[in-house]
């Protein structure tokens, strides 16, 4: 095995699909505006991917429905991916939840040498439970040094930045550990589907299970394969990357809980009664929002074909809704040696309307707006939520909301106000960024890609 510490470039990517039929040139329009030519390692992370409907939020399998659409889209974006990068280029592993993608390709060089790769996700829909907003990860090891991506859709709005930081502590606490919906659904049936009043379901519906690389178990060796570090336009070296920080992998063990039905009594229980409670009651710009009243409709024809008395997992289900509250018992920065956290995040500007972003926006200094207005900057300055995380300086203006198809932000009747909503963070310890960007010509979604550029260290 090398001894001696390797440096790899990293490229990151996030993409808010808003649902729309993206197409293999698109995919293709993306790769070409990064330039992945001295890319080693590639994350990329997709929301709203495909529309979700009733069975694909909350407990069961895609209805024939809106399953072709789905499928195509997973089909389009897999493909095209593998069409756009080329030949040297694998993924080593694809998952998701709900409409949230999640993928790790890896170049032929470097492919071989990250082993022990898993996934897991935390879903942060409704009562924290629905998927149809939430987090998914891939973690897995080069070397001896543990590397961990996750790509996140947080709850939407203006104002609504605690939801969103109660999201985060969810995703903080909960991903890769025992409190994780997904690991407990997984030990409990080991993927065999269960029938709840007539409903045919999944333990955690519109996610890809749980799993681990068929490379190797946790002591699975390097093949002692030289990484070599290729050079990239303004990339720091190893010797310009602070690895000040000590931590030890997470190694929780799942709790003993045998009920097949878990997640889907889980789910029930989060939903009886949570329409009627005053907590859950929209505001007038939520209502305004069509995702709104679709997706309570959805949630209350759920919750009439879950009816148990059953109630075996009061106590997990507690701790799952108090880890949105509470401080994480375990933060993925101290826990995990190397991480990148992407995604739509959709923290606002706190400007209160588009004529007042129209006055104060300068497209000479886009970013201008940032240190006064930007919800997800004052979060961090105030450690209220990516307390340790680290965002590359952004110089591009805000990515969202556009008019699909079009240079132009929001001209329809709500004009909402454009705000920075899709983010790349990451943890200080052994990475070290480059590049951070969006795509200005890639306009299929009211959102832009966004991109970024790491060295990260090797041990």
């Amino acid at each position: 095995m090398v001894d001696q510490v390797a440096t790899i470039h990293l490229g990151t990517v996030t993409w808010n699909v808003a649902e729309m039929k993206i197409s293999k040139e698109d995919i293709a329009a993306v790769v070409k505006s990064i330039d992945i030519s001295h890319l080693q390692l590639l994350f990329v992370t997709a929301q709203e991917l495909f529309a979700l409907n009733l069975s694909t939020i909350a407990g069961g399998t895609p209805s024939p429905n809106n399953d072709q659409g789905m499928e195509l889209a997973l089909q389009i974006w897999n493909e095209g991916w593998h069409l756009a990068l080329g030949s040297r280029w694998k993924c080593l592993k694809a998952s998701g939840l709900g409409a949230v993608r999640v993928n790790l390709f890896a170049r032929d060089d470097v492919a071989d040498q990250l082993t022990n790769i898993e996934t897991d996700v935390v879903p942060c829909g409704l009562a924290g439970m629905l998927v149809n907003k939430g987090a998914a990860g891939i973690k897995t090891k080069v070397r001896s040094t543990c590397l961990l991506f996750v790509g996140a859709h947080l709850n939407a709005h203006a104002k609504r930045v605690a939801r969103r930081n109660a999201d985060f502590r969810r995703i903080d606490s909960c991903l890769f550990s025992a409190r994780s919906a997904s690991r407990i659904a997984s030990y409990t049936t080991k993927g065999r589907a269960f029938t709840t009043n007539g409903m045919t379901a999944f333990p955690v519906a519109g996610i890809s299970m749980p799993s681990s690389s068929g490379g190797g178990g946790e002591g699975a060796q390097s093949s002692g394969t030289k990484i070599e570090s290729i050079g990239a336009p303004d990339a720091p070296d190893a010797s310009e990357i602070s690895t000040n920080h000590q931590v030890k992998e997470n190694d929780d063990t799942l709790p003993d809980v045998t009920r097949s039905s878990i997640y889907s009594l889980a789910v029930q229980q989060a939903l009886t009664g949570l329409l009627e409670s005053p907590s859950t009651q929209f505001s007038e710009d939520e209502e305004e929002d069509a995702d709104t009243p679709r997706y309570a409709s959805m949630i209350s024809e759920y919750r009439q074909s879950l009816r148990t008395d059953e109630a075996p997992i009061q106590q997990w289900f507690t701790d799952i809704l108090k880890s949105a509250e509470e401080p994480p018992a375990r933060r993925l920065i101290d826990t995990y040696r190397r991480v990148i956290f992407a995604g739509d995040l959709n923290y606002r500007l706190t400007i209160p309307d588009r004529d007042a972003f129209d006055w104060l926006f300068d497209p000479s200094n886009p970013t201008s707006l940032l240190s006064k207005y930007d919800e997800l900057t004052q979060q961090i300055q105030a450690e209220a939520s990516f307390t340790g995380f680290i965002e590359p300086p952004i110089s591009f203006p805000p990515t969202y909301k556009f008019d699909p198809g079009t240079t132009q932000y929001d001209t329809s009747k709500k004009r909402r106000v454009p705000s920075w909503t899709d983010r790349i963070l990451f943890s200080p310890d052994g990475i070290a960024p480059y590049e951070y960007n969006y795509i200005p010509s890639v306009t299929t979604s009211d959102h832009r890609v966004v991109y970024a550029k790491f060295t990260v260290m090797i041990e």
